[in-house]
């Protein structure tokens, strides 16, 4: 009988070191959590949620694009953007919050969810974000920007 452990990661994907904006059109981020630096027989990852602070969102003009498109190279893409060869993990919508900060909660579990035909190793993610016409987008950080997301991780043990 197999048992599971499930528990959530959370990761700032902007590695910026300056306070002059840095240009990327990629993030990854190392697996580095309680003294492990990867996870093994991942048998499903799910996005829990997502943040950015109001500073990131006007820099990037994320007003003037309807939702993002996430795409995770580590992963098979499970959502695909009409008329394009794009592919993702799941689209986010950002949603303004009070206290200056926007965020997206996946609530509905439509997207964001991976279920890998068999159990997988996992030492980075390597995101890219696609605009809604599937062109990518670079995205300008200094080191006051935050773009969290959390991730809820099951595996076999």
């Amino acid at each position: 009988e197999e048992k599971e452990y499930e528990f959530n990661i959370m990761a700032n994907i902007i590695q910026s070191n300056g306070k002059t904006n840095s240009v990327s059109s990629q993030f990854k981020f190392e697996v580095n959590y309680n003294g492990k630096t990867s996870i093994s027989n991942i048998k499903r990852v799910e996005l829990v949620s997502c943040f950015i602070n109001h500073n990131f969102y006007d820099k990037n003009s994320f007003s003037k694009i309807p939702y993002l498109l996430v795409k995770i190279k580590e992963f098979e893409d499970i959502l695909y953007l009409n008329d394009t060869n794009i592919g993702g993990f799941c689209q986010i919508i950002w949603e303004r919050k009070p206290n200056d900060c926007y965020t997206y909660i996946n609530s509905d579990k439509l997207f964001g969810i991976y279920n890998p035909v068999s159990p997988i190793k996992l030492d980075k993610l390597t995101i890219e974000l696609f605009n809604h016409r599937g062109e990518p987008i670079k995205i300008k950080s200094t080191d006051k920007d935050q773009f969290n997301l959390v991730f809820k991780i099951k595996q076999n043990i």
